[in-house]
């Protein structure tokens, strides 16, 4: 697969039984974030504020926030340690949430910029099983598992 090949999103929508101030809080909040996501996260939930993301396999990447609109959207850029936090280099990926009708809260996740990502063909089909096990390990941490 060339670069011009790679799809340049992944996305994914789940259906949480849970209403949108408990999912927000799971997603922004680096103490809960890191349960269910990482080995540790930190940063201060503000706009162009920097992330650090840290596995036991993978080791750490930065980022940086984008957006934070308060129980509907937030959007951070991410890379790895080496590279420079840019297009081409990292890649941004958005949550939203909105409430369902059920109480609980529809939640999508997506990752764009695989297009144009030094490494794209084969990030997208890293990121796209991570975002499925990730997605799981969200529904099981807010299930209080």
């Amino acid at each position: 697969m060339t670069h011009t090949e790679t799809p340049d999103t992944i996305e994914r929508t789940t259906e949480l039984p849970h209403p949108v101030e408990r999912v927000w809080a799971a997603l922004t909040d680096p103490s809960e974030f890191e349960r269910w996501f990482c080995r540790s996260a930190s940063w201060e939930l503000r706009e162009g504020a920097p992330m650090t993301f840290r596995w036991d396999h993978y080791g750490t990447a930065p980022g940086v926030i984008v957006a934070v609109e308060p129980m509907t959207r937030f959007v951070f850029r991410w890379g790895s340690d080496d590279r420079p936090l840019e297009p081409g280099q990292s890649t941004v990926v958005e949550f939203t949430l909105r409430p369902n009708a059920e109480g609980g809260t529809t939640l999508t996740v997506r990752e764009s910029g695989f297009a144009t990502l030094y490494n794209g063909p084969e990030q997208i089909v890293d990121n796209t099983q991570g975002w499925r096990e990730q997605f799981d390990n969200l529904a099981r941490y807010l299930a209080g598992g």
